[in-house]
């Protein structure tokens, strides 16, 4: 039996995806690829950088442009973060540290790409250049998404974040909730952020969006704002 299996990831406008998938050998997979896919078939198998072994697509933009990692090497092998477009990887410079891992995980319309480097701090490749995001303090975070105007949201420690104009913008949850924890998981080209936060006790899960001014943010739920 040969093994394989895919995962999706990321979708653009037009509807492609862009994930990965296993393939070859026999009850291990002899590969896993970056792809694309259109209309529930497989499109493209985009490969992995030079040299590599592995590569994981984990967002699309609607120009058909992917980001996401690849690495290099064998086990316990270098991570890398690249874009590619019509066939051609670029591999995307690491931020200067001593964990030289990176890893793609938004992109927008223009090429701009979020994502992780140096061992986890949140950055974004902007014109091939990669640029540190703000942290108050160095914690374990996760880079969610990027629009088109450069806005990212993620969460870092506890607490959902927009980076906007080099700025830390914590998301706070809901007022009076009992745990005080929230998380952005993505954001659209108005600058309105989507999430989840915690709740007073008693109440469910549900989702919230946060909207930021240069003034103050104002929270959502179930058409009434706070």
């Amino acid at each position: 039996t040969t093994a394989s299996g895919a995962a999706a990831n990321g979708i653009n406008g037009f509807g492609d995806v862009a994930g990965g998938g296993t393939g070859g050998g026999g009850t291990v997979p002899a590969y896993q690829h970056a792809g694309i896919w259109r209309n529930g078939v497989l499109l493209r198998d985009i490969g992995v950088i030079p040299g590599g072994n592995y590569s994981m697509a984990n967002d699309i933009n609607d120009v058909g442009q992917v980001t996401g990692t690849s690495t290099a090497g064998g086990t316990g092998a270098r991570q890398y973060a690249f874009r590619w477009q019509n066939g051609v990887f670029t591999v995307l410079p690491d931020l200067p540290g001593a964990f030289l891992q990176s890893a793609g995980f938004s992109i927008n319309a223009r090429g701009d790409v979020a994502g992780q480097s140096n061992g986890g701090e949140p950055v974004v490749w902007k014109n091939g250049t990669v640029q540190a995001l703000p942290l108050p303090m160095r914690l374990a975070n996760r880079v969610y998404e990027i629009n088109d105007s450069g806005d990212v949201v993620g969460t870092v420690g506890t607490l959902g974040v927009l980076w906007r104009n080099g700025q830390y913008v914590p998301l706070d949850p809901w007022p009076g909730a009992a745990v005080k924890s929230s998380s952005a998981r993505g954001i659209n080209n108005a600058g309105v952020v989507v999430g989840d936060p915690s709740f007073q006790p008693g109440q469910s899960l549900a989702a919230v969006t946060w909207t930021v001014t240069p003034i103050t943010w104002r929270n959502r739920r179930s058409g009434s704002s706070k």
